[in-house]
């Protein structure tokens, strides 16, 4: 047995009570502030937890004031290929046309070129890297591929995932899992690619743990989806046993009229080890070939308006990385993160994430009187402490005390601001609560809770008696209004299984039980 791992286990130990001080207290006080003002509602914030409702709430402040600019492209077709101008955008829509009015019947094929490139192989996991894989070839949030990676280790099919490394040391029986795992049916196959005696190693390490690999042993009684997960993983391990693989670009570049247009595709050719790890699209081999020189006919010439985008939504395995970008939170801790927002109603969204009113009501709260809870310079400066005491257990005691003294700072800070916070809290719950606009009156349907029951009823009661059922169980959120009658359409999650419909009992839309979709999240 070696030496205990002192630095690490007292480390852990730091950071478990840190965190429990930050989230009891600042919880509390929330749900205090929001009771000062009459109302109650389950509410948490944390060290990590506020920094992470900060950077969904600042990319919902950038979409709300973004304002879109258009701008114009240019295209001709030619032998069923789009080529575009090669200004890219104009900011004119004459300058545009002046372009197309230039274009002629054929074009000449000034310039093909073709550029070959190593591909290499990619390192074995790390659990940050597994979560957004896994989240784009199958959909799986960051917290069930943790669930599932948890199972599989469990079971002694791979190794401990919660790692940050993304490195083999080559004191593991590498050669005999490798061995082990070809003799599987499923990848007899790709012996013949395994030409690596050492496995690519990425840059990250992990003192504590090495890369997620598999043990060799064959999945059993395993469900469908953790099985998909272990494939993605042995993949990816065997990958990077491979050769690289090659990508290869090709340009071709055409001018008619004195106007240039240019097509570049990047695909990458069948060998090494993207033969092996099929969950990536690697793009198509081109099917139109030109050759430099020729004289080709343009098929269509056209002028498309287009508008400037916002910036896109976090989605869950976008937002996991980034919160590893920065430093927030640990590898095991991120996940649960994500899912205490869901859960708090704080954010939605499967794919994209969404900030409610009521999670922008929380950090505008926040921001506003307490700003040190949601600074992730703060945040990040105890991970960097907490770092040290990895390296010198004795800064433990020093460093705690300076975690106390932060919060102590912060809960008087909210404790002077209770009434005004409460009252933020409270406005941002009511919004919340909106599901959408009368189709009687114009008025607001609300969610109402009376005698331990929810309904949904108009703002303008009691001139206008409007009112719904709604179920009394799981989690609501406002979709839209319904095009049949004008009701609120609502999402109702409950546990892991997520629907949407009208309210309307009465809606003409309705069929068997009213569903509009329904889909597991």
């Amino acid at each position: 047995l070696t030496e205990m791992d002192w630095g690490n286990a007292v480390a852990g130990e730091l950071r478990q009570e840190l965190d429990w001080l930050y989230g009891i207290n600042l919880s509390r006080a929330l749900m205090s502030a929001l009771k000062s003002v009459g109302k109650f509602k389950v509410m948490s914030i944390g060290r990590v937890q506020g920094p992470a409702l900060a950077l969904l709430a600042q990319r919902e402040e950038e979409i709300a004031q973004f304002k879109p600019q258009p701008y114009w492209q240019v295209f001709v077709q030619v032998r069923g290929v789009t080529f575009q101008h090669i200004k890219q955008r104009f900011n004119s829509e004459e300058e545009a046309l002046d372009v197309k009015r230039r274009c002629q019947k054929r074009a000449e094929v000034i310039n093909v070129a073709e550029k070959e490139s190593a591909l290499p192989a990619p390192p074995a996991f790390d659990l940050t890297t597994l979560q957004t894989e896994a989240y784009n070839a199958f959909g799986f949030s960051p917290a069930h591929t943790l669930q599932l990676a948890q199972q599989l280790y469990e079971a002694g099919f791979i190794s401990y995932p919660r790692t940050t490394s993304n490195k083999l040391p080559l004191t593991l029986p590498l050669k005999d899992i490798v061995n082990k795992i070809l003799k599987q049916e499923r990848y007899a196959d790709v012996k013949p690619l395994i030409t690596r005696k050492q496995p690519v190693q990425g840059a990250k390490d992990d003192p504590a743990h090495p890369a997620i690999h598999p043990t060799g042993e064959k999945p059993v009684n395993v469900s469908a989806q953790a099985q998909q997960l272990y494939d993605l993983i042995t993949r990816r391990f065997l990958a990077a046993f491979a050769d690289s693989g090659k990508r290869v670009n090709v340009s071709v570049e055409l001018e008619t009229g004195g106007e240039r247009f240019k097509n570049s595709v990047s695909f990458v050719k069948r060998q090494g080890w993207p033969l092996i790890y099929h969950f990536i699209d690697f793009g198509k081999v081109p099917t139109q070939l030109f050759k430099q020189g020729e004289v080709v006919e343009v098929e269509k010439c056209e002028v498309e308006k287009k508008m400037t985008k916002p910036p896109k939504r976090y989605s869950p395995a976008s937002i996991i990385k980034e919160l590893e970008k920065r430093k927030l939170g640990t590898k095991a801790t991120r996940a649960v993160i994500l899912e205490t927002l869901y859960k708090r109603g704080y954010i939605e969204g499967k794919k994209s994430i969404k900030v409610t009113p009521f999670g922008m009501a929380v950090y505008n709260a926040l921001k506003k009187h307490a700003p040190l809870i949601l600074d992730e310079h703060l945040t990040r400066e105890f991970e960097d402490k907490m770092e040290e005491v990895m390296h010198n257990v004795e800064k433990k005691d020093e460093i705690l005390e300076q975690g106390k003294a932060v919060l102590s700072q912060v809960l008087a800070m909210l404790k002077n601001e209770e009434k005004a916070l409460g009252q933020s809290l409270y406005e941002g719950m009511e919004a919340s609560n909106v599901l959408g606009k009368c189709p009687n009156c114009g008025g607001q349907i609300r969610i109402i809770n009376y005698k331990g029951k929810r309904f949904a009823g108009c703002s303008s009661y009691p001139q206008c008696k409007t009112t719904y059922p709604l179920p009394q169980k799981g989690e609501i959120t406002a979709v839209g209004q319904c095009e049949t009658c004008g009701a609120p359409v609502i999402r109702l999650r409950v546990k892991r299984k997520t629907m949407e419909f009208c309210i309307n009992p009465q809606c003409k839309s309705k069929q068997g039980d009213g569903r509009v979709s329904q889909s597991n999240s």
